[in-house]
């Protein structure tokens, strides 16, 4: 959804092919402002009509120009009429004949717009190759000529260019930095033509880095000028805001905003935009669970995609990936696995089609209440939502700068290009005082972040020296000294004797080591927490302690190897070996822990038949320190702040609750999709 292969970024850099380097205030005669005011006025037939448009300028426009620079201008609209029609046999030789006549006319300021125009036209064709690093490159190149022309408008677009290259490959920051580049230009000039494509880029920008309210405001700037642009740029428009409904999973207004960009695809003879919009319809429907119109559009996309060459191996699993989800929520395993097990290569799979597919096969086996089958995909997820994190990390730090300062190169170019020329000493002021106010907002912008970052770090450091000072206290109560002395007192007599203690050395070293371990990480396993609770029941039956029967219930469809919180069933276990029965002796003392797996969550039921749960029974006694319960909640808090799915952790008597006997029960229902890492909040800025 968020990116359509080489192909689709191809056809984003299209959409300012005609308004580049058109050079409108550079004109040296009347014969060259005509031929541009007619390749404007064609911008939206080419799309439509591309055929027709070519031979115009082909039959009825090229043999009146006697001027070489229009006359090469000309040819290089006609090669991109070409290519739109389905012909691209000639294009790559008229890009030579463009830059073989630029290079012996290098200090005329027309050519070097022209230059510019084919180093776009250039980055465009190698963009179709899949050359990305080619493609980028000669759009930057064509700033440079742009730059030396002094045409404010081909500069602009050729940064749009660019920023949207950058978007295309996650690189945010540089895109940014980009668009923001070609609003200065345009701010400076007062040109409003291009803001609608400058605000609709940064609406992508921040719809990518779910800051939607920020998304919102660049698209209702750019919606504003929507009825004046040509059919390509609407269709765009409506396929970038249909994204951003879509990242928010309101469905609903994404199928709005795709509908429209399909309307205005219909009427673009250049099938890849109708096949664009018809994959993002066909994923709506998919997952608002209209499976017929799903599948009758992600058909019709298939037409095109699997008739495409060369083969576009991002659509081609872009595409897969749809069809698996839908044949998986119809029930044909076997056709999805024939789509699961075709092979790609994957260096060229942009990151964004990867993680997309990984959340639609999770959220699927959620819904099936399949954990194992969701977990792994649950954890590629989380990993790729981390780095977008990352990245918007990246880009608060370069936000406020962004916002008030361009390149440097930029600022000694002196490409504020106006009616008639500015004084020499007005515009030595003007940049005296932009570079004047710049430092003063970059020094209050770095004295507010380093305090942010400052306070931020003060307050993560407290909290973890709270969390960790009480996990250490607990972890040295965790075993007694008078239990100790019990285990030991029992071994040292008879250890010569018998080798089968070794068993039960071996045991209080393994529970000594774990609660070790325990103290340093916030997660354990399900089977080695399980584990560790039965050493510890074992060695206090070992070590003579009056020890209740100890039942284990657990479901065969638990995945043993997801992540729980630590000592979340130790501790009510071992609060209930050592208190539950106090003063009670009897044959039939019982602990039962019960484990199942229902609704995305691992239920854990751990009861006594004992006295039942006395919270203030052993105040002051000595027998306990209750920071293992304390530790528990408290930690329990804390990551529950950070995650949609809470951990429930309750303690109750089981007689004043109104139910049959007496004793103590600990519930603690863990959901399996649960975010424990706290220590990644340390990366605050």
């Amino acid at each position: 959804m968020k990116n359509m292969g080489r192909i689709y970024i191809m056809c984003l850099i299209m959409m300012f092919f005609f308004g580049s380097c058109i050079g409108k205030k550079n004109q040296n005669n009347d014969a060259s402002q005509i031929i541009e005011n007619i390749i404007e006025s064609k911008k939206d037939s080419i799309y439509s009509h591309p055929d027709i448009v070519r031979d115009y300028f082909e039959n009825e426009l090229l043999p009146s120009v006697n001027d070489s620079t229009d006359y090469y201008k000309l040819k290089l609209f006609i090669s991109y009429c070409d290519y739109l029609a389905g012909n691209t046999l000639d294009i790559e030789n008229v890009n030579k004949d463009v830059f073989e006549y630029c290079s012996h006319n290098e200090e005329d300021k027309r050519v070097a717009a022209l230059q510019a125009l084919a180093y776009n036209h250039k980055g465009v064709f190698y963009m179709y190759d899949g050359r990305r690093d080619s493609a980028l490159a000669n759009y930057k190149g064509g700033i440079s000529h742009a730059y030396r022309a002094e045409d404010g408008m081909c500069i602009i677009n050729l940064c749009i260019n660019v920023a949207d290259m950058y978007r295309q490959g996650g690189e945010l920051v540089e895109s940014s930095r980009y668009y923001r580049q070609a609003f200065k230009v345009a701010d400076s000039l007062s040109i409003e033509e291009p803001l609608f494509s400058i605000c609709t880029g940064l609406g992508q920008i921040y719809a990518d880095l779910r800051n939607f309210e920020l998304s919102d405001m660049n698209f209702d700037m750019a919606i504003n000028d929507i009825e004046n642009r040509s059919l390509q740029e609407k269709h765009f428009f409506y396929n970038s805001l249909g994204n951003r409904f879509y990242f928010e999973n309101k469905y609903d207004s994404a199928l709005v905003f795709f509908r429209k960009s399909y309307v205005e695809s219909l009427n673009i003879k250049n099938p890849i935009f109708k096949t664009i919009v018809e994959c993002n319809i066909g994923e709506i429907f998919s997952l608002l669970g209209i499976n017929d119109s799903a599948r009758y559009y992600l058909d019709k996309a298939n037409v095109y995609i699997s008739g495409m060459n060369p083969p576009d191996e991002g659509f081609r699993f872009y595409i897969n990936s749809l069809y698996t989800y839908l044949e998986i929520k119809e029930g044909h395993l076997d056709k999805a696995r024939n789509y699961l097990d075709q092979k790609y290569d994957m260096a060229v799979i942009g990151p964004s089609y990867i993680y997309l597919h990984n959340k639609r096969m999770m959220e699927f086996y959620e819904k099936k209440n399949d954990l194992k089958n969701a977990y792994p995909y649950y954890k590629e997820v989380i990993r790729y939502d981390d780095s977008l994190r990352n990245i918007q990390n990246l880009r608060n730090i370069a936000e406020a700068d962004l916002r008030y300062s361009q390149d440097t190169a930029f600022l000694h170019q002196n490409i504020i290009i106006a009616e008639g020329k500015v004084s020499e000493s007005r515009l030595k002021m003007t940049i005296l005082f932009i570079v004047i106010l710049l430092l003063l907002v970059i020094a209050v912008t770095s004295a507010v972040i380093r305090t942010l970052r400052k306070n931020a770090r003060i307050r993560y450091s407290r909290q973890m020296e709270q969390l960790t000072e009480l996990r250490m206290e607990n972890v040295r109560n965790r075993v007694s000294p008078h239990f100790m002395f019990n285990v030991i007192n029992t071994l040292m007599p008879s250890f010569g004797e018998r080798e089968e203690l070794a068993r039960p050395l071996n045991l209080f070293v393994s529970v000594i080591r774990e609660n070790l371990r325990i103290s340093e990480s916030l997660t354990a396993t399900l089977s080695s927490e399980i584990d560790l609770v039965k050493n510890f029941i074992e060695l206090r039956r070992i070590s003579g302690n009056h020890t209740p029967d100890v039942v284990w219930n657990i479901s065969s469809d638990i995945p043993m190897s997801a992540e729980i919180l630590s000592m979340i069933i130790q501790i009510p276990v071992e609060n209930a070996l050592k208190y539950a029965f106090v003063g009670i002796e009897r044959d039939n003392n019982q602990i039962i822990i019960d484990m199942s797996l229902s609704d995305g969550y691992i239920n854990i039921r751990i009861s006594d038949n004992g006295r039942g749960f006395v919270p203030t029974a052993f105040a002051g006694s000595g027998k306990g320190t209750g920071n293992g319960l304390k530790m528990l909640y408290k930690t329990i808090s804390m990551l529950n702040a950070r995650n949609t799915y809470k951990i429930e952790f309750n303690i109750s008597d089981i007689s004043s609750s109104g139910r049959k006997g007496r004793g103590t029960l600990v519930t603690a229902d863990i959901p399996v999709i649960y975010n424990y890492y706290y220590q990644k909040e340390r990366n605050i800025v």
